[in-house]
């Protein structure tokens, strides 16, 4: 026998013994659950968001007057209850980041995912990571719709939407046959006029400041066919995240990302990108994902039983009241507003710094401008602005008066300290506060700081 078919012959027999192994494991599973019927004790990191969405999902839907047979078969503007047409297609979303979650957590109950910087363990984690931000964006469109819905909740809106949607799937069909073919098809133009005559209808009686989801170039009442393009139709995510904000409760701004940004992230994801982006995501991201989309399907959940009108469901009852009882004002403030001023000094992602200006946008999120009193990352850059989120407080002036008052009490200055401190003014106090806490910084207090940063990494 030769070397390559002994080889052959030993990996038959591996594959043979793991098939035995995986059949014997199977026939465990199912002879114990005859034997002593018992549910093994739940994984509420898993349990929570799959169940509770596939069961919440399950109720909402059995409670809207559409069966799937409805769903499949009639074109959703055609459908007498639009509003429960896209309410429908939307709890298939949460449904399938369910179907999704139980399949990653097969992925994540086998072998552990090495921590080292290999291109395997590279691979496979970025690959699990991609899949999940395809998810996570699906769920924030989702959620920023329905939170405009709220204030645009009559069946003429749905309608309108809907026929919307179909128009720019068809314009986009006849305009890649155009290019790309070189003719336009006969039949889909007539199903645009078709659509085009819908739509103008509907826009007579409907307020055009609640059309949220229209382009906001596309004018009304509907253009002529001949001018309509595709991708001018409906508005983008970014301009529908801007409207929903303002009526978005605190969990859900939390969860969109308070800015396009964390849309955006899940965006790159999904196209190529040559900058490897992701070479730095770690398994805790997947996991951090799993709680991120539980999150976004609870909200969706809520959002789709306050449209649909439905009666009294316990499970989302009391998923309403978990989300009610948390806490989510305090992250908001730490991720947008600090209670920092002018003159205050701060930690500027980590460097020491002064605070020269306070802005906020529209959105009430503030940033600030620094200026940097020891290292800077750039050296040509003396001041930058940052957001909220990368500035912590550390050190003010009335700490610092504080302080001084305390040491002439344990009597460590003497008592003519505090009096010829408020013989100066402003600027020379905001001087010597400087210049003393970048003498301690350059003494210790730098490497001190940034040893506990790495230490909480």
């Amino acid at each position: 026998m030769t070397r390559a078919s002994s080889s052959t012959k030993a990996g038959k027999i591996t594959n043979l013994l793991e098939k035995s192994r995986r059949m014997i494991r199977l026939m465990r599973r199912k002879l114990g659950k005859a034997i002593e019927p018992s549910r093994p004790e739940p994984d509420l990191f898993w349990d929570i968001p799959i169940s509770s969405s596939l069961q919440a999902a399950k109720a909402i839907k059995a409670a809207l007057p559409i069966n799937e047979s409805d769903y499949l078969f009639i074109s959703g503007y055609s459908f007498s209850d639009c509003r429960s047409f896209l309410l429908y297609g939307i709890l298939d979303e949460v449904m399938k980041v369910a179907i999704y979650l139980l399949r990653l957590q097969e992925f994540m109950s086998g072998p552990d995912i090495p921590q080292e910087e290999d291109l395997v363990s590279r691979l496979v984690t970025t690959y699990a990571i991609e899949e999940q931000h395809a998810r996570e964006r699906r769920l924030l469109e989702v959620l920023v719709a329905l939170a405009l819905f709220k204030t645009t909740s009559d069946q003429q809106y749905f309608r309108h939407f809907l026929l919307l949607e179909k128009l720019d799937d068809e314009l986009t069909a006849n305009g890649d046959l155009q290019e790309f073919y070189g003719a336009r098809s006969g039949n889909i133009d007539y199903s645009i006029g078709l659509l085009a005559d819908q739509i103008r209808s509907i826009e007579k009686s409907i307020n055009p400041a609640g059309l949220w989801y229209r382009h906001p170039t596309l004018k009304l009442p509907l253009p002529k066919t001949n001018q309509l393009r595709p991708g001018t139709i409906l508005s983008s995510y970014r301009y529908r995240l801007k409207l929903a904000l303002s009526s978005m409760s605190d969990n859900e701004k939390l969860l969109v990302g308070l800015s396009y940004a964390g849309y955006a992230q899940k965006s790159e994801s999904m196209h190529f990108h040559s900058d490897p982006k992701n070479a730095s995501f770690r398994v805790d991201t997947i996991r951090t994902g799993v709680s991120l989309l539980g999150l976004l399907n609870f909200a969706v959940i809520l959002r789709c039983h306050g449209l649909s009108g439905g009666g009294e469901i316990p499970l989302v009852r009391r998923l309403s009241q978990a989300i009610e009882q948390a806490d989510w004002q305090a992250p908001i403030r730490q991720m947008t507003k600090r209670n920092i001023s002018v003159g205050d000094f701060v930690l500027a992602y980590g460097d020491l710094a002064e605070v020269l200006e306070v802005v906020e946008s529209p959105y009430k999120y503030r940033s600030y401008r620094v200026r940097y009193l020891a290292e800077k990352p750039i050296q040509e850059i003396r001041e930058d602005n940052f957001p909220a989120y990368f500035v912590q407080p550390f050190y003010t002036r009335a700490q610092f008066e504080a302080r001084l008052q305390d040491m002439v009490r344990e009597g460590k200055l003497p008592r003519g300290v505090t009096d010829n401190f408020s013989s100066l003014t402003e600027v020379q106090v905001q001087s010597i506060i400087r210049a003393s806490l970048v003498d301690v910084w350059n003494l210790g207090l730098r490497d001190w700081i940034k040893k506990r940063r790495r230490d909480s990494k």
